[in-house]
């Protein structure tokens, strides 16, 4: 997110875009119908990424009003999106082999989500809200 966040700074595009959060979503929850889960819950998840990742964008974005941000060129179309969208996929693809192997993402698993989660742009709130969002992720009935 933080490459993201550096395109949009360098090319002074908003972090919030409507249209490819939509985008995004809609393949979610396809995604999730073909692996047999719940597109809704899906759905729900994908929403506190989509919040995690503006939020990491917004903080980078602000850091930079106060420090020279790099000049390395990065391509959102061509490099960065699809990048994201194999990792979208592989995200469905392993919660739908997870949940139907019949272990259950379970809240003791907390601890070790947030320690693993690396991000020092990501508040432990976000991180949180991201593993409820998990908890929630259902095969579809």
């Amino acid at each position: 997110m933080e490459d993201v966040a550096l395109f949009k700074a360098q090319n002074q595009i908003p972090v919030e875009d409507i249209e490819r959060e939509k985008i995004v979503l809609s393949d979610a929850k396809k995604l999730a119908v073909s692996h047999g889960l719940d597109p809704n819950s899906m759905e729900r998840f994908f929403l506190a990424q989509i919040d995690a990742a503006k939020a990491i964008q917004y903080r980078y974005k602000a850091e930079a009003l106060t420090r020279e941000i790099s000049t390395r060129k990065i391509n959102l179309q061509s490099e960065l999106r699809p990048a994201l969208d194999r990792l979208g996929s592989d995200i469905v693809t392993l919660f739908a082999a997870h949940l139907q192997s019949r272990y259950p993402i379970e809240e003791e698993n907390r601890g070790l989500f947030t320690r693993t989660l690396q991000s020092r742009l990501l508040a432990d709130s976000e991180k949180n809200t991201l593993f409820d969002a998990m908890l929630e992720v259902r095969i579809q009935q």
